[in-house]
């Protein structure tokens, strides 16, 4: 399965597929190797959230489920 990016500027979905396609074809450096997410649409770039500890960390502080719920049931 291709991992799909949904970005949080212009709300466009899209695949690796399209990404390296569209987006990262037109950076001047056309490496692939910098590791970031980029837009092919409005060219936002951002780092992947499965990549970065940063966002990981973020995610989970602002995640929808709060922990002590998810806890109340084992005891």
């Amino acid at each position: 399965m291709i991992p799909t990016h949904h970005c949080s500027l212009c709300g466009y979905r899209f695949n690796e597929n399209e990404m390296a396609e569209r987006g990262c074809a037109t950076c001047p450096t056309r490496s692939g190797g910098c590791g970031l997410v980029r837009c092919p649409s409005c060219g936002y770039e951002w780092p992947p959230e499965s990549g970065s500890v940063l966002a990981g960390l973020i995610g989970r502080l602002f995640s929808r489920e709060d922990p002590k719920e998810s806890s109340r049931g084992e005891t």
